[in-house]
């Protein structure tokens, strides 16, 4: 495949990303749940080092059907490899989406607003008053700036669709099995773990663009904050851009400002769509310089 043909392919993946998210029944992540899930509901082990272990096998299965289909899509003739290639490079990330999801909480209905949120979070939000809930759906859309579009477009460019999905298999096993709790303390350990080293690199670029917008008072913020939590780049970078404070009862408080309100999830919005789009055409102009992505488009 040409570099021409990648670009293109890229292209057509974040026009229909903007307009659409596939529904369920067809999405490849639900999928990919789904053989997660499987493997969480029949385990094979009970031992702390035997429920590790279980870990690892939905991420090898579903590792192994991915990459046999995008093996198998490279001996379809172009006008059928090419279309799939977009169906597939789509699905490992959302802009569109993580948009349409921070608009659904623009409301000042608390009911609608403590559900809107609660799609998108994983803590309890019955009882979370109207400002913790805004502070919860910015969090979310902060953290998610990373992990659904710098982190797979990084891996999709670096390393074509087995990079792309390859990252999103694992983030969705992590979303899904990362807690520390005593069903996943160890059943999840290895894809929280995973998860933290692919979006290492991914976090410290988007560091840097936070850097180049925020400058001295974003870095200090950083810098000088003790929170250990793997987001920390993201929530707390980009709430300190926007000079807001949040926090997640129990786990973590950033006092950097008044906590957001609907007029700042807007703006969140067009930062999101700002971020994204800005690194995407980075990633296309390295495509062209440095012959991207190193698996030589396959």
């Amino acid at each position: 495949m040409s570099t021409t043909e990648w670009i293109l392919i890229i292209i057509l993946a974040l026009i229909i990303d903007y307009f659409i998210e596939y529904p369920n029944p067809i999405h490849p992540t639900v999928w990919m749940g789904k053989i997660i899930g499987f493997f969480d509901d029949h385990r094979l082990l009970r031992s702390n080092r035997g429920l590790i272990i279980n870990g690892i096998l939905p991420i090898i299965f579903d590792t192994s059907i991915f990459f046999l289909l995008v093996y198998i899509i490279n001996f379809l003739p172009l006008y059928l490899e090419i279309p799939i290639y977009v169906y597939l490079a789509k699905s490992t990330f959302s802009i569109g989406g993580l948009v349409k999801a921070i608009k659904k909480c623009e409301t000042e209905d608390l009911e609608n607003l403590r559900l809107n949120v609660s799609m998108i979070v994983s803590r309890d939000t019955k009882n979370l008053d109207i400002s913790h809930l805004y502070s919860a759906a910015f969090e979310s859309g902060a953290e998610s700036i990373v992990d659904s579009v710098i982190s797979p477009l990084f891996y999709l460019f670096l390393f074509g669709l087995y990079g792309a999905l390859f990252y999103r298999i694992v983030n969705t096993a992590d979303s899904m099995l990362g807690y520390r709790n005593e069903k996943y303390e160890y059943f999840g350990k290895f894809s929280a773990k995973l998860d933290d080293v692919l979006n290492f690199m991914p976090a410290r670029f988007y560091y840097i663009f936070l850097l180049i917008l925020g400058g001295k008072y974003v870095r200090n913020e950083i810098k000088n904050n003790n929170i250990k939590m793997n987001g920390k780049y993201s929530i707390i970078g980009t709430a300190a851009l926007f000079r807001l404070g949040v926090e997640k009862i129990g786990y973590y408080k950033y006092n950097g400002g008044d906590f957001p309100d609907i007029r700042d999830l807007r703006k969140l919005e067009h930062y999101i769509f700002l971020i994204s789009y800005t690194f995407a055409s980075i990633m296309i102009l390295l495509t062209y310089l440095l012959k991207l992505p190193l698996l030589h488009y396959l």
